[in-house]
């Protein structure tokens, strides 16, 4: 059982996480070695809603895609990380953004580039921005805590009673099922179990 920040690689294999993201897992090398993996999905989605809205709020009061970028007066991200989300929301997304846009992010740490933010923040390319999430946590990049038009809080989204309890009752049920030879219930690499 590991955390989100816990990297699950080949290393990891060759030596004998509670969370409801896998880009930490090495996928494709747990399968090669049939290795069953789970995580916890379907916990934490209705906390994370409650502070995206709350960020957004909040940040309006202090004060995805081009289309969008350029109408919206809220931008609010809610993308599965992969290659093609990484710095999603850059400088030139940023930019699109209308002056008095608000930006949320409680999703995936590198969607946003942080730098390319806190130049918007500072030079008003937008208006404000709520996060809950940063590009290297737990530490943001320098400047951003400065800012007077950014609304930050500890990635605490999914900071419920009911959405960590389920977490842990998920993890702990995948893990059972795993250390009894049995397919976990959330199973992110089922194919291992096509050749048994």
């Amino acid at each position: 059982m590991c955390l989100l920040t816990d990297r699950i690689d080949a290393k990891v294999f060759d030596t004998p996480k509670r969370a409801r993201g896998f880009d930490n897992m090495d996928v494709e090398e747990a399968t090669r070695r049939k290795i069953p993996l789970s995580n916890t999905p379907g916990v934490l989605t209705h906390a994370t809603a409650d502070m995206a809205w709350a960020l957004l709020f909040a940040a309006a009061r202090r004060v995805a895609l081009e289309t969008l970028l350029k109408e919206a007066d809220f931008v609010s991200i809610h993308v599965l990380l992969t290659p093609s989300t990484r710095h999603l929301i850059d400088e030139r997304a940023l930019r699109l953004m209308k002056s008095n846009a608000v930006l949320i992010n409680t999703i995936r740490e590198p969607v946003v580039d942080e730098q390319a933010l806190v130049r918007a923040l500072k030079e008003k390319w937008i208006a404000a921005a709520g996060l809950d999430v940063y590009e290297n946590e737990p530490y943001a990049v320098p400047g951003l805590s400065e800012l007077s038009n950014v609304v930050m809080t500890p990635h605490t989204a999914s900071a419920t009673t009911a959405s960590r309890n389920g977490m842990a009752i998920k993890a702990a049920t995948n893990l059972i099922a795993m250390l009894e030879g049995k397919r976990p219930p959330d199973c992110i690499n089922p194919q291992i179990y096509e050749d048994r």
